[in-house]
């Protein structure tokens, strides 16, 4: 009976790749205690590895940068640009780290001045000859792996003191059941932080980001203001914004 369970919580781990410790409570009706044992053995095993917060198959790892940059350039390349026009004179925007938002830069507009707060290396190195952008840099902890910057456990009391007016951000994965996810759970920190203190919330995500989860949600479809993608998503998605008033925005 225990073999069996065990069996049955390995194969959902490698169907879904990154689960957390709760959702496996919930598919197998048990206690944490007792899910914890099961992962112990999974590991002892060498079926499963540990993440923090739930577990992994063995070969599940988020790509690197270059790899990741390399997936839909034209569909990105547009996202970015409709995403710009959205910005105005004298606003605070925030800029996630991701290989679509960082891409923004090249469409920023130079005929007034705003501010950008990020925590993205590419968006510092590109804003240099900006002289209408003022920029605010977060996170004092550098991650070669997304090319962001993250902090120590304390960024949300530092983002307390700023309003954003809009925040552009990037994700994993976007589903109607677990909202916005990414990997990391210090990124994951700071994209709290940065929805809770935004007025506005805008994805940027294209295609192949709907329907997908990964482990960390980070905010919820319901916290945006828009989704910025590069082509129709499914009638579900488009009934879900329509009912929920989130803007759609198909990039062209």
């Amino acid at each position: 009976m225990k073999e069996k369970r065990i069996q049955e919580i390995k194969k959902y781990i490698d169907t879904y790749e990154l689960v957390s410790i709760e959702s496996l409570c919930e598919k197998f009706n048990m206690s944490k205690n007792t899910i914890r044992r099961d992962i112990n053995i999974l590991e002892q095993q060498g079926a499963i590895q540990k993440v923090y917060g739930g577990v992994a198959t063995l070969h599940q790892k988020l790509p690197g940068s270059d790899t990741r940059g390399n997936i839909n350039p034209q569909a990105k390349d547009s996202i970015v640009r409709s995403a710009a026009t959205l910005i105005q004179p004298n606003e605070l925007i925030f800029i996630d780290a991701g290989t679509t938002t960082k891409n923004i830069v090249k469409y920023f507009p130079r005929d007034f001045n705003f501010t950008v707060l990020t925590n993205s290396f590419d968006i510092i190195e590109s804003i240099v000859d900006f002289d209408n952008v003022n920029l605010v840099v977060i996170g004092n902890i550098f991650r070669r792996k997304t090319r962001s910057f993250t902090g120590d456990g304390s960024l949300s009391v530092v983002l307390n003191k700023y309003n954003i007016n809009k925040a552009f951000m990037a994700s994993s994965g976007l589903s109607i059941e677990n909202g916005l996810t990414n990997y990391d759970v210090q990124e994951h920190e700071l994209k709290s932080a940065i929805v809770q203190r935004s007025r506005k919330v805008f994805l940027l995500a294209d295609e192949s980001k709907f329907g997908r989860d990964s482990l960390l949600t980070y905010a919820h479809i319901d916290d945006l203001a828009g989704v910025i993608t590069s082509s129709l998503p499914s009638d579900e998605y488009v009934n879900y914004f329509e009912e929920h008033h989130i803007q759609l925005i198909i990039a062209k």
